[in-house]
């Protein structure tokens, strides 16, 4: 998949607060995407918390970069954004693509 079209994608999950199932270099990845954001390097990257979270993935958020994404697929479960996910973080400052909103 490119990844202006699993940008697009994720974008629409964020706004629509759905969790999604990714293909992340051959394997399932289950999360809730908070943003899709630009590294240093201009690449495009997703954050989110992983399904399973704290115990199965180290807890906090996760990158992933775009460029490794197979697919993806947005489910119809809703999820509830993270009270720690700040849009001003300073690793955001190569530019945030979109994220979710509060309220």
């Amino acid at each position: 998949m490119q990844p202006d079209t699993t940008r697009d994608i994720l974008c629409a999950a964020i706004t629509q607060r759905r969790l999604v199932e990714l293909s992340y270099a051959g394997r399932p990845v289950r999360m809730a995407p908070h943003a899709v954001f630009r590294s240093a390097g201009g690449h495009p990257l997703v954050t989110g918390v992983v399904e399973g979270g704290k115990e199965e993935a180290g807890g906090g958020f996760k990158n992933f970069d775009l460029r490794n994404v197979g697919s993806v697929t947005v489910l119809e479960t809703r999820f509830t954004p993270d009270p720690t996910f700040d849009p001003t973080a300073r690793r955001f400052r190569f530019g945030l693509e979109c994220g979710v909103v509060a309220g």
